[in-house]
């Protein structure tokens, strides 16, 4: 894919889209003088090995995926299978239930896509 840059130019590989954005981060924490702030971005998103498990870029395939349809999905499978007796609970009812219930299967989802023991939906 094309993506136009403020210059009129075009990107068009993954490792480009994500030199740009990280040298668009570092500038920006350089200026403000957050350096706590870029030191926590490159290690928890940006690092190439991270920013492939997030930016969409990172695909060489155009993802099906809306973001707003997958977090609409999550909350509708979150309020059918743990909050179905609640109209409108309470926030530490909530996180409790997302810690004690929700995690648990999740982190166990997790271990399996891990060791590939299992595909993501939207590779399978």
């Amino acid at each position: 894919m094309l993506i136009p840059t403020a210059e009129k130019e075009f990107v068009n590989s993954s490792k480009e889209i994500w030199l740009r954005a990280v040298r668009e981060i570092f500038s920006y924490c350089y200026k403000k003088n957050l350096l706590h702030v870029w030191v926590y971005f490159w290690h928890e998103w940006y690092r190439w090995d991270r920013w492939n498990l997030w930016a969409l870029s990172a695909s060489s395939e155009v993802s099906v995926i809306r973001m707003t349809m997958s977090i609409e999905s999550h909350w509708h499978m979150l309020k059918r299978d743990y909050l179905y007796k609640f109209n409108q609970p309470r926030i530490d009812l909530v996180c409790h239930i997302l810690t004690e219930k929700l995690l648990p299967v999740q982190l166990h989802q997790f271990q399996l896509l891990l060791h590939e023991r299992i595909l993501p939906s939207w590779l399978a």
